[in-house]
């Protein structure tokens, strides 16, 4: 019966100890996901502004617009900082390492042996 609870027990920490490196590897998970959300979000702002940039150009250079020109230009002036701004605000200059939690020392669970009544 002894022999049965301290099993039970080695169990239930060594299930303790999975459950515990889950929820390390739950959060690291969560939190890379939260980083690719922004760096998508910075990356589509990045394409609707080159797109929109792109299109002004086109309509600019197919009407001979020299103001429609000179405008886009000092647009784009404007914007290539707010736009490098973010891109570098939004890019680690080192892969940032996430911290390694150390692990659970598990239980060393003797046997009993019962002595026997002679």
């Amino acid at each position: 019966m002894t022999t049965a609870i301290f099993l039970g027990l080695a169990i239930g920490l060594a299930l303790l100890s999975i459950l515990q490196r889950l929820t390390t590897m739950n959060h690291t998970l969560d939190a890379l996901t939260a980083e690719v959300a922004e760096n998508q979000t910075v990356i589509a702002a990045a394409v609707a502004l080159l797109t929109g940039l792109s299109a002004r150009l086109h309509a600019a250079l197919k009407e001979d617009d020299e103001e429609a020109l000179l405008a886009l230009a000092n647009d784009l002036d404007a914007q290539t900082s707010t736009l490098a701004a973010a891109v570098v605000a939004n890019t680690p200059a080192e892969p940032v390492a996430e911290p390694v939690a150390e692990p659970v020392a598990e239980p060393v669970v003797e046997p009993v042996v019962e002595a026997s009544a002679e």
